[in-house]
């Protein structure tokens, strides 16, 4: 199936970029008396080759001018400022030149310049900082990554044919975030454009403007913005999977002689209920799948033109009274799970069974809800009796609060507890034994005759109102029962666990994030699922379970708090850079590329391409089937490669070119 989702380019810019053994790093030492080496910095950009790399220790020095191939990074990213002069940009690009900067701030001379102007050639950067606007024209070729704009009345212009990409980055705070101009083509990825607001009462801000251009956007955030796309005359623009919010005017304006494709986009929380979500005027449009809120007076306003709208099938809410129902579809939501699923809802679908029955005056034999939980640590055994329990609790099955109370039946054993004391501690609730951990054979044979003494004791104690659970890894919990049917008959049902996959624990780092009022940016959530994908392929098990991930949350939510703090904005999203796995250093270089995950239609098999979802309804743009999924597979698990389009060839991902030093 050809994909609709566009792969980034700047993995094949970065491989031109990269040039034979040729290639080294000029290091530019760090003066002991922390002074900026400014004389070294000047010689460095005179004599170095054009594949050669410019090492820079912090600080701020005068930009250079670009007449050929310049590459730089900062020693420490976000240490080192390049400035202009006062009336000039702080760079100037111009003839065939090719510029490559990774982690540097750009400054113009005054709040009036541009910070880039590109004439021609190709720009490429990465996390940098641009305070002030980019102007870029003719056939210029401009690419940024993870990078940030502001502080201008305009972040990016494109014009005259230029072709910019912009993936993972931000513009924040410009009154027009992106111009596109007239015979020019803009690809924004995984980008959010917020703050562009007009400064007076009478000017209009918008996030994106573009005028007979092509545009592409995809799994981008439009926030806070007056309009946040205006499209006039554009043909081809494309937005997918993006997310329209809190957006004053508009989520999505366009008129005049072209054709528009929106597919499963969310717009939501629109300040103004006067204007529409998505504006229409004398256009061809297909608008598929997107989800709009009641903040608006219309979905979709069309004036003339030809408009093709495709809305999800909305299921009916269940009822008030429909307890039952509401149990299922909240039991849906869950993850890691995914066995215990089937067995709670068949044992809630028997029980609701029971008491009804049981409500009419038919004879109902006991009802009996005990389990056994077999499964490694880490596996979500607790959690889903948790669920059980407040289910039961919910369709009336357990007269009690549903509590979970926990034991493990060495304790139990060595200090000859009262069992029937505890079962009536635990009345009403659930009960977990925790199976005892084995170890020498002789004293096996008597814990394994002592704990099936005990099982029985408090089987027969627990009655109709209390659930059991006997729980633990596997070869705990089976030489146990074996060779005793009649304990094992005791129990309803026998639930296998196993660690969640990946996918499973992307979602729940996703939902723990959430519970913390922490919104994960769409960079964020594809490292995350990126690098459990990894550790899985290394059998790195730390991280793959609920108690790992916790752990993992745990340690990028103290990232990202020092990170609100630096900024003084506590609203922040959690980005890509809190995340601190063991795998970073491989993952990072691939989030360039955004790896390529998919989700399988249920229906027809066919693969899907998949982004960060808004929502998880996903729909099959083969067959058209709508199903749920949270997150994408990962294609090719086990090495990360690159695929052309239309051939076989298999590309190496690209890596920054600079590897050696002088």
């Amino acid at each position: 199936m050809k994909s609709a989702l566009r792969k980034s380019l700047l993995p094949d810019i970065l491989k031109k970029l990269c040039a034979d053994c040729k290639n080294y790093e000029i290091f530019i030492e760090e003066p002991e008396d922390g002074s900026v080496p400014v004389k070294e910095y000047l010689a460095a950009v005179r004599r170095a080759h054009r594949n050669d790399c410019i090492v820079l220790p912090p600080g701020d020095y005068p930009a250079p001018q670009v007449a050929r191939n310049v590459a730089m990074r900062a020693l420490r990213s976000g240490t080192v400022t390049l400035k202009g002069s006062s009336g000039q940009p702080a760079l100037a690009v111009s003839g065939d030149a090719r510029l490559w900067l990774s982690g540097i701030k750009i400054l113009p001379g005054t709040p009036t310049d541009p910070a880039i102007r590109q004439t021609a050639g190709t720009v490429v950067l990465e996390s940098c900082r641009i305070s002030g606007g980019i102007e870029v024209s003719g056939e210029a070729v401009f690419h940024c990554s993870s990078c940030t704009i502001s502080g201008a009345s305009c972040g990016l212009a494109l014009s005259g044919g230029a072709t910019a990409e912009v993936l993972g980055s931000t513009v924040s705070g410009c009154p027009l975030g992106i111009f596109v101009g007239k015979g020019s083509s803009l690809v924004l990825l995984h980008s959010r454009i917020e703050g562009s607001v007009g400064r007076t009462e009478d000017s209009t801000g918008t996030g994106i403007r573009a005028e007979e251009a092509s545009v592409h956007c995809e799994g981008s955030l439009f926030l806070a913005n007056d309009i946040g796309a205006y499209l006039d005359a554009c043909n081809g623009s494309e937005f997918f999977f993006c997310l329209f919010e809190h957006q004053l005017q508009c989520g999505l304006m366009m008129r005049g002689g072209g054709s528009l494709r929106a597919h499963d986009c969310l717009f939501r929380d629109q300040a103004s209920p006067a204007h529409a979500h998505v504006a229409l005027e004398n256009i061809a449009a297909e608008i598929d799948y997107c989800v709009m809120d009641g903040s608006a007076a219309d979905e979709v306003s069309v004036t003339g033109g030809q408009v093709c709208q495709r809305k999800e099938v909305v299921r009916k809410p269940p009822e008030a009274g429909d307890v039952i129902a509401q149990v299922l579809a909240s039991l849906d939501e869950e993850v890691g799970i995914d066995e215990a699923k089937s067995v709670i809802e068949r044992i809630l679908h028997q029980t609701h069974a029971a008491l009804e029955r049981r409500k009419r005056g038919y004879q109902v034999p006991p009802l009996k809800f005990h389990c056994i939980f077999e499964g490694p640590e880490g596996s979500s055994r607790r959690h889903a009796a948790v669920l059980l329990s407040r289910a039961l609790r919910m369709i009336g099955g357990l007269t009690g609060t549903g509590e979970v109370s926990e034991f493990f039946i060495e304790n139990l054993v060595a200090e000859k507890a009262n069992l029937t004391k505890i079962v009536e501690g635990a009345r009403g609730g659930l009960l977990m034994l925790h199976a005892p951990q084995l170890s020498g054979r002789r004293d096996a044979r008597l814990s394994f005759s002592r704990t099936r003494e005990i099982l029985r004791q408090m089987l027969e104690a627990c009655g109709d109102d209390t659930i059991l659970i006997f729980t633990g890894p596997r070869d705990n919990v089976r030489p146990v029962l074996c060779n005793s049917q009649k304990t094992e008959e005791m129990f309803r049902a026998t639930i296998h666990f196993s660690l969640p996959s990946p996918p499973e624990v992307a979602e729940m780092f996703a939902n723990l994030a959430a519970a913390q009022n922490i919104r994960l940016t769409t960079m964020a959530r594809i490292k995350i699922l990126l690098s459990l994908h990894m550790m899985h392929d290394r059998r790195d098990w730390r991280f793959l379970n609920s108690t790992g991930i916790a752990k993992l949350l745990e340690s990028a939510q103290k990232r990202y708090d020092e990170r609100c703090s630096r900024a003084r904005n506590f609203e922040l999203p959690m980005d890509a850079q809190d995340i601190d796995v063991p795998v970073e250093k491989l993952a990072d270089p691939l989030l360039l590329a955004h790896p390529a995950f998919v989700a399988i239609c249920p229906s027809c098999e066919a693969e899907n391409p998949w982004v960060p979802r808004l929502e998880k309804s996903l729909h099959c743009e083969v067959c058209g089937h709508t199903w749920k999924s949270g997150w994408g597979i990962w294609n090719d698990s086990t090495y990360y490669r690159i695929r052309t389009s239309d051939e076989d060839e298999v590309l190496p991902l690209g890596l920054p070119p600079h590897r050696k030093s002088a």
